[in-house]
């Protein structure tokens, strides 16, 4: 039989709330404002002379602040440098390239140049066709290809060939749906 909870009723506690809090508090990092004591080679010397155990705890755990102190300056160190590197590739100059869909590229552009190094690749060719990254821009290579061709700005060999090519790189490019089935779609 299950039994029904009274609205009035506080919920019930999770017995292990409490423990489970002490137990995040105890497992937090403690950080200290003071400096660790500092080890030096007289107090390595006299180890072998501990007394106590208590002794030996103690200096035990100015050792491991020590070396967390140093790992910790490290760390910053490092930090502090990616946060350099950072802020100075967010200045450069980004890429002037716009796709087809109207993004810009946002990689940085190379020293003293428009471009990323693929874009300024690619924009350097001396025919003029757009870059394929979808089927649409694949549809305007062609129709470019054939612009050159009937204007005589390449030969029907050349064209070709960039056709041979063209139409490998639309092979790795997703198939998306063609004009006529976005507007009708179910056709």
């Amino acid at each position: 039989m299950v039994r029904r909870r009274n609205p009035n009723e506080e919920p019930a506690l999770n017995k292990n709330i409490f423990r489970d809090s002490m137990l995040r508090l105890l497992n937090q990092r403690v950080y200290s404002d003071d400096p660790p004591l500092k080890i030096d080679e007289k107090m390595v010397a006299y180890i072998p002379y501990l007394h106590s155990t208590q002794e030996a705890a103690n200096l035990i755990r100015h050792i491991e602040e020590n070396i967390q102190l140093n790992e910790m300056k490290a760390d910053a160190s490092r930090r502090a440098a990616n946060l350099n590197y950072l802020k100075k590739a967010n200045r450069a100059k980004r890429c002037g390239h716009v796709k087809v869909n109207g993004q810009s590229c946002g990689s940085p552009a190379l020293r003293c140049q428009q471009y990323c190094r693929f874009h300024a690749q690619a924009h350097g060719a001396s025919i003029d066709l757009p870059f394929i990254e979808d089927q649409q821009s694949l549809q305007l290579a062609y129709m470019k290809v054939a612009q050159q061709v009937a204007s005589n700005k390449i030969d029907p060999a050349q064209a070709r060939v960039l056709l041979q090519v063209l139409d490998k790189a639309g092979r790795g490019l997703p198939k998306s749906a063609s004009m006529i089935e976005k507007r009708f779609p179910g056709i």
